[in-house]
């Protein structure tokens, strides 16, 4: 059951167009279809709006205190990295491995945390 509602929502994500979000509700939308199906083409556009989302957190962390602004700058970088992990995994056809599906769900807990 588990297999054909991941398989539907593969689906449903792929009948969607890609084209890059601007606002910020938009760009988790895109993130969270790309994390769900890294194996999907996109066009880049669900790590686009990873990275999107990245920048808007450096910047939120510049308007921060020290103690503060080293926390969220970690989680940029801890995003950065397990985004690039989740793609090398896609790129090489691991994407719907037990490997990238742990990384994908660590990347989203990471995501969550922040907003």
């Amino acid at each position: 059951m588990q297999n054909l509602q991941s398989k539907t929502s593969k689906a449903v994500a792929n009948t969607r167009p890609a084209k890059a979000a601007v606002h910020l509700e938009g760009k988790i939308e895109q993130a969270q279809r790309w994390i769900d199906n890294p194996t999907m083409d996109d066009s880049g556009v669900g790590q686009a709006a990873i990275r999107g989302l990245v920048a808007e957190g450096r910047r939120l962390a510049n308007a921060l205190p020290a103690s503060q602004r080293s926390d969220l700058l970690g989680k940029c970088e801890e995003v950065e990295h397990l985004m690039a992990q989740l793609a090398e995994l896609a790129a090489r056809g691991e994407g719907d491995s037990p490997q990238a599906r742990a990384v994908a769900q660590q990347l989203q807990d990471t995501l969550k945390v922040r907003l």
